[in-house]
């Protein structure tokens, strides 16, 4: 069990944005923001986090996520802001089954889904030429995945995984379970249903360290609409004596990286990752995140 294993993210550009006590406190405002905002064009303040806790047996998994995030910044280009927070609680309940001595393997996860989501796009001056928009909307709805992961058994263990996340989309019928964020009228869109591969070879070094290789193509038939280069994503791990782990890869088209140390009642995690704020675009604006998590593991 994970009963604790909080996570925290701030974007690099936090502090640029923000160098004193008195305008960190004007994070939490979207009005108080925009002049400092707009003194540091193009550069965002964002900050998440996010709260797990989880259960698992071999065949079995039950967690609930609760986590939010908010990133917004100043385009000179277009002399507008723009603003996008998200807030979810997800109950969710996994299920899986192994045959071939664990060589295929079949798992399903369905989800309870309660997101508010809201994205403003405000003129900086009376001359810009952006059209202002004001979307906030919430709901709650029910999710499906499914998938199967596929191992070769030679000795880097290649697998093959393929996965259909949200079957058949996530409508959402109605209001919030749980009243988080205020009042707000307006549902959530329909969540598509989309289709990821991706492929992994775990080659060991040593009695006990191990490399991991992974390959990861997100929305394989493009539903989105998103650049290609943003939906290839890979990255290598190398374990050393099951305690110490280094990471690095690319995601969303930028470098990311990390450090972690494993121990028998809990780990610690170090991170940065590039997320891109444009809607489809490719190295449109990059917010540098970066994340600490801590978890405590109850083992029987």
């Amino acid at each position: 069990m994970e009963l604790v294993n909080p996570q925290i993210e701030l974007g690099g550009g936090t502090f640029t944005v923000s160098r004193t006590v008195t305008d960190w406190i004007k994070q939490g405002s979207f009005s108080k923001i925009q002049p400092l905002l707009r003194s540091h064009p193009g550069v965002p303040s964002s900050a998440g986090y996010s709260f797990f806790p989880n259960a698992s047996t071999q065949n079995f998994s039950f967690g609930i996520l609760l986590s939010g995030n908010g990133s917004n910044y100043y385009s000179i280009s277009k002399d507008a802001f723009y603003y996008s927070s998200r807030k979810l609680l997800i109950p969710s309940l996994g299920i899986s089954v192994g045959t071939i001595g664990g060589l295929f393997r079949i798992g399903l996860a369905a989800r309870g889904v309660q997101i508010q989501e809201t994205n403003i796009v405000s003129r900086a001056s009376a001359t810009s030429s952006v059209e202002e928009s004001n979307e906030t909307s919430n709901g709650f709805g029910v999710g499906l995945d499914g998938g199967i992961l596929m191992s070769l058994p030679w000795s880097a263990l290649p697998t093959f995984g393929f996965v259909a996340r949200n079957i058949g989309g996530v409508s959402f019928p109605s209001g919030p379970a749980i009243p988080i964020g205020g009042v707000i009228n307006k549902r959530h869109g329909i969540i598509k249903m989309v289709y990821d591969a991706g492929f992994s070879l775990s080659p060991k070094f040593a009695q006990q360290d191990r490399m991991v290789f992974a390959l990861d193509y997100r929305d394989v038939l493009d539903v989105y609409k998103v650049d290609i280069k943003r939906r290839i994503n890979l990255g290598i791990e190398f374990g050393a004596g099951k305690m110490l782990f280094f990471r690095a890869g690319f995601g969303r088209g930028y470098p990311s990286g990390g450090i972690g140390l494993n121990f028998s009642k809990g780990s610690f995690d170090l991170g940065t990752y590039g997320e891109e704020l444009d809607a489809k675009g490719f190295h449109g604006v990059l917010d540098r995140r970066y994340s600490i998590r801590i978890t405590r593991l109850f083992r029987s």
